[in-house]
């Protein structure tokens, strides 16, 4: 997507993302609360 104005090219941006997305599952969501209690009781 390019965004322009008057003709000149100000912003180009990718819509497809260059990395994977993980998928919210029952496993990563545990996982990732797991993650974040043991960064707060660090």
């Amino acid at each position: 997507m390019t965004y322009t104005l008057d003709g000149e090219t100000i912003k180009s941006i990718n819509l497809i993302a260059d990395d994977n997305i993980r998928k919210t599952g029952l496993l990563n969501m545990t996982l990732n609360i797991y993650e974040n209690w043991f960064n707060m009781l660090r």
